[in-house]
């Protein structure tokens, strides 16, 4: 038998819609060799580069950039036959992989002292995103951008957690003490937020959440998968981190949430994608839960965003989902032209939402909602009803008086749409 690199390999292109949409953007080939230097496989990336001609390498640093892989990248790069790549690109993004590096390491040493802490306190806490994902898809600490410490505790404990975070460095926000301090807004807080963004005194930013999020299609937290899964190792500690399942639900939300306006994002459903092991290799598993989650459109519409980035098959589970379902495949359709028309700049309507721009927004939450009574209660109810934390900075309520923000948060939202600020 021919040893398998005797046998070329046909590039793996991506979805030829996609590409047309790509096509417009300045710079397609340096688009089209990003896609191609952080495909998941290895061996899929030399025939794809082979396949675009001409790059302009010139671009693909500020790209990396902007879509947050320079790490991936840079590991990319290594060991690849690539005509034209000035020397003083490839140091340049060698250079800035090695600095993302150092402040991965930096933050996992950060984690880690606060997770203990925690720990220590009694108080339940999982990370993720970040270095937990990192660490629980990858096995490497840094092989993500690094970002912010996103930390998940229970409700009831969030001010013991506070005490906790400021013996690091870690405080509530100025604005937000009045919420925490006063006893009535601070259980408000806790019934209508989802998490606190904190101040931190060494760069790094933490934020401190006691739900996935208060985007209304996202699950309620199931603490059984949260807080009692075993973390994952790292030398002798263990980092602890939400059941893998739970967390790509989570991440397909969040990532259609922000229009997956980051590669890095799509780029961890497309390791999924080429090796399924992080969610125990059963992708009907995958599909029932996020379906018992009310997430299975979110959830299958990401992973063919992903699937269709690489030009690669879905599983049949994930595909069935979007045979069957008219709305499920157009809402796939819809986040694919997104992603991919704001690939080089996000749009200017998003940086600041007209209103048409936000009933278009409106639109697309209500399609992720799987029932009548989902879209109802997660759109209206709590995305136009419900006050938000800024409202209740605002204006601070009697207890008998309560059901007035029902009545206000409309007017207090229309008022900062209309500011282009909502």
């Amino acid at each position: 038998m021919a040893p398998e690199s005797s046998t070329p390999r046909p590039p793996a292109l991506p979805d030829p819609r996609l590409l047309a949409i790509l096509q417009t953007q300045p710079g397609y080939n340096a688009i089209r060799a990003l896609l191609a230097l952080t495909h998941p496989d290895r061996a899929a990336r030399q025939p794809a580069i082979d396949a675009i001609g001409e790059i302009d390498w010139t671009r693909i640093p500020g790209l990396a950039r902007r879509h947050r892989v320079v790490v991936q990248l840079a590991a990319g790069l290594r060991r690849m036959r690539l005509a034209g790549l000035p020397a003083d690109t490839r140091e340049t993004l060698k250079a800035a992989a090695d600095q993302r590096v150092r402040r991965s390491l930096a933050t996992l040493d950060r984690l880690r002292a606060m997770l203990t802490d925690l720990q220590t306190a009694g108080i339940p806490v999982a990370t993720f995103k970040g270095i937990g994902l990192s660490l629980s898809l990858y096995d490497d600490p840094c092989r993500r951008d690094p970002g912010d410490i996103d930390l998940i505790v229970p409700a009831e404990r969030i001010h013991d957690a506070c005490a906790v975070l400021a013996r690091h460095g870690v405080n509530a926000r100025t604005l937000d003490r009045p919420l925490l301090d006063n006893p009535r807004q601070r259980r408000r807080l806790l019934r209508v937020g989802s998490a606190l963004t904190m101040e931190s005194d060494r760069g790094t930013g933490v934020d401190l959440h006691w739900r996935w999020s208060r985007n209304p299609h996202l699950p309620r937290l199931d603490p059984a998968r949260v807080w009692s899964v075993a973390g994952v190792s790292l030398g002798q500690e263990s980092i602890p981190v939400p059941d893998p399942v739970e967390h790509l639900v989570y991440l397909a939300v969040h990532g259609l949430h922000h229009g997956w306006s980051h590669l890095k994002w799509v780029t961890d459903l497309r390791q999924v994608l080429h090796d399924p092991a992080w969610i125990g290799g059963d992708w009907q598993a995958l599909m029932d839960r996020a379906r018992a989650l009310g997430a299975a459109r979110a959830v299958a519409a990401s992973l063919q965003l992903a699937a269709w980035v690489d030009g690669t098959p879905l599983p049949a589970p994930v595909a069935a989902c979007l045979a069957g379902d008219r709305r499920t495949a157009e809402f796939a359709r819809a986040v694919a032209d997104r992603f991919a028309a704001g690939f080089t700049d996000p749009s200017p309507e998003l940086a600041n939402p007209s209103i048409g721009q936000m009933l278009k927004e409106f639109r697309g939450e209500w399609l992720i909602g799987e029932s009548a009574a989902a879209r109802w209660n997660g759109l209206v109810v709590r995305r136009l009803l419900t006050p938000t934390e800024r409202d209740l900075r605002a204006l601070d309520l009697p207890e008998w008086a309560e059901p007035a923000y029902f009545a206000l948060r409309p007017l207090l939202w229309s008022a900062r749409m209309i500011r282009g600020r909502s």
